[in-house]
């Protein structure tokens, strides 16, 4: 568990404000960062992430659905 929280509070740490003050896009960007880490393989991931931002994992679990959709569209161009 600690190497989720590593990895969270280093991509979090980068908006320079409190976890819970971070707009949708910078929500949305954090989870992106993570994603490419490979952060959401690590089993309790999303709970913690979801915990850190004051939202739902299945909030997370959008954001993740929505980033690997441009991901997907952008790799068929």
């Amino acid at each position: 568990q600690d190497v989720i929280h590593d990895m969270v509070d280093q991509v979090l740490s980068t908006f320079k404000k409190a976890h819970t003050q971070l707009t949708l896009e910078e929500k949305v960007e954090s989870v992106r960062l993570l994603e490419e880490k490979g952060a959401f393989l690590i089993k309790g991931s999303t709970e913690y992430l979801a915990s850190a931002l004051g939202v739902s994992k299945f909030t997370i679990y959008n954001y993740l659905n929505k980033i690997r959709t441009q991901n997907k569209y952008h790799l068929e161009e």
